[in-house]
């Protein structure tokens, strides 16, 4: 189920709720607005020339084959609309579709998103682009920064390992970049960055690893972030999400496994759109902006 949950009369000053973990959260706070589907990962973009905002999300009822999109012109009803994408049947990636993340730039739709590579026998990444958000978007195909000509068929981004969430941000004066996650290597999941000469081409030298779990930085030696660290059988930093404020960058993500209750969202920061970038500590949760202190049994709202 997809929820939009945003605080009432919020200024924009830095504060911080610890609610009851077993009265869930506080109505005169907070409202939730739910969407009676069964979905997740939801990305939105607002659509200036007709006034809705569209919405995409891993699609349970496509059996994950796809992408539905929504749109809603206040947030508040949702209309569904025809899916946004289906892939070729040829294509690289036809099942396990997730996290599908959008961005225009020019007059085009970019619809980044992870799939199951079936001659890899792992999950890569690629984009589809359409000229409206409603779709129908189709894999890219034309040439790349680099003179490389990509057919339908082909994944766009190779990084020497499976590889999931991606989230592209457009910076103040028009540079791209292009931010996911390393899929369970080991056992672990780790945030990474890229700058993008254009949409379909990442700039390899600059690829770089921006988050580990319970780690302040990368090459922090202890592990002090512990809330991270909470859900058994491995270790995430995943789904990112670039936001800047005035000039810095704000890199949120979520960590621990999904099903867990310790499942949460925290976040790090840089003056650098590749940082290096830095999860504040004060105390084992002081980054953590949405989740549940397990010690504590409450849960903590965080708002920048």
């Amino acid at each position: 189920m997809v929820g939009a949950l945003s605080s009432c009369g919020a200024s924009n000053a830095s504060f911080n709720f610890e609610l009851d973990f077993n009265k869930g959260y506080n109505k005169n706070l907070w409202y939730k607005n739910d969407l009676d589907q069964n979905c997740a990962d939801p990305s939105i973009i607002y659509n200036d020339d007709d006034g809705y905002y569209y919405m995409y999300m891993t699609s349970d009822e496509l059996g994950c084959t796809g992408f539905n999109v929504y749109r809603s012109k206040q947030l508040n009803y949702w209309e569904q609309l025809a899916p946004a994408f289906i892939p070729d049947p040829h294509s690289w990636g036809v099942s396990s579709l997730w996290a599908p993340n959008i961005i225009k730039i020019d007059n085009l739709y970019y619809l980044y998103y992870s799939a199951y590579n079936r001659t890899a026998k792992q999950k890569g990444m690629s984009v589809a682009v359409a000229s409206h958000p409603a779709g129908p978007f189709h894999e890219y195909e034309g040439l790349d920064a680099n003179g490389k000509y990509l057919t339908r068929s082909d994944q766009i981004f190779h990084w020497g390992f499976p590889a999931i969430d991606a989230a592209p941000f457009q910076d103040d004066n028009g540079d791209l970049y292009l931010y996911f996650a390393k899929d369970q290597v080991d056992r672990v999941s780790y945030c990474y960055g890229v700058k993008m000469l254009d949409p379909v081409t990442p700039d390899m030298s600059t690829l770089k690893c921006l988050t580990v779990p319970g780690k302040i930085t990368p090459e922090h030696d202890g592990y002090d972030i512990t809330w991270e660290l909470q859900s058994s059988g491995g270790r995430w930093n995943e789904a990112p999400s670039m936001n800047k404020i005035g000039d810095t960058y704000y890199l949120s993500y979520s960590a621990n496994y999904f099903e867990h209750t310790s499942y949460g969202v925290g976040y790090a920061m840089s003056d650098s759109p590749l940082g290096d970038f830095e999860k504040p500590f004060t105390s084992p949760t002081s980054n953590m902006l949405l989740g549940v202190d397990q010690e504590e049994q409450k849960t903590v709202w965080d708002l920048m």
